[in-house]
């Protein structure tokens, strides 16, 4: 996704909704929060 890799080295920080959406694999928004956790997860960036 071209808006994670314009993240990529940088520090970001989070609100805690796209983590509560994630978490609760909440449908509608897990396919738009799921690649975030998971390039985090990569260390593509710090958070």
């Amino acid at each position: 996704m071209e808006w994670i890799e314009a993240l990529s080295g940088s520090t970001v920080g989070l609100d805690t909704a796209p983590l509560a959406y994630y978490i609760e694999e909440h449908a509608a928004l897990l396919a738009k929060t799921k690649p975030f956790f998971e390039a985090a997860e990569r260390n593509e960036f710090r958070m």
